[in-house]
């Protein structure tokens, strides 16, 4: 398989972000030699030299850098591989330029993490506040609940107090039958008695 070489310009947020690592680290992977520089103002320019479905794949994925980088646009151009480089470096500026890049990278990743911060703590927030709602679920389930099992107690009590009357009623019943057997006995007692009297006087 034969070797490529690609001189490529890309456009976007891709310097003072950590652009250059990202591609440095990819090109270290698939073992693709070159550099990798910025370009002023805002672009990053890259010479990569490999095996051409090596090229290709490290040619796709430059362009889906890591946020908060952004690639906009890449242009690239192929040349005859010239074999001048022994492995892939980043090219860098000034040291002072190169300081800034590093203190503003440092200080968009204190930003992420400070967002990331309040998303958090929105999501506990929102956590203990589902809590809270299904603890008042669960009291108003119990409340129900007792409500119910004080409208059992009444019932009870209430049939208690119907049982006892009615008990009250069949005693004072069977009372009155048993009163009304007797009367009934001593009626008819009279009455054979009367009979007997009216025998005894008719003979």
């Amino acid at each position: 398989m034969g070797v490529k070489r690609a001189i490529v310009v890309v456009k976007g947020e891709v310097q003072r972000i950590g652009y250059r690592d990202f591609v440095e680290r990819i090109s270290r992977k698939l073992g693709i030699t070159g550099f990798v520089e910025n370009l002023k103002p805002y672009d990053v320019k890259i010479i990569c030299e490999g095996e051409e479905e090596k090229i290709k794949k490290f040619l796709e994925m430059i362009k889906n850098p890591p946020k908060p980088a952004e690639v906009e646009d890449i242009k690239i151009n192929f040349e005859e591989p010239k074999k001048e480089f022994e492995y892939f470096e980043i090219r860098r500026g000034e040291p002072m330029e190169e300081l800034g890049e590093r203190m503003d990278v440092a200080g968009k990743v204190l930003y992420e993490v400070r967002d990331l911060q309040k998303e958090t703590l929105g999501l506990q927030k929102e956590t203990v506040n589902g809590i809270g709602v299904i603890s008042n679920g669960i009291a108003g389930i119990n409340t129900g609940i007792n409500t119910i099992g004080n409208k059992f107690d009444n019932l009870d009590m209430k049939y208690g107090k119907i049982a006892e009357n009615m008990e009250k009623i069949l005693i004072e019943f069977q009372k009155d039958r048993k009163e009304s057997r007797t009367e009934t006995k001593e009626l008819i007692q009279s009455i054979l008695k009367l009979a007997e009297r009216g025998q005894e006087k008719s003979s």
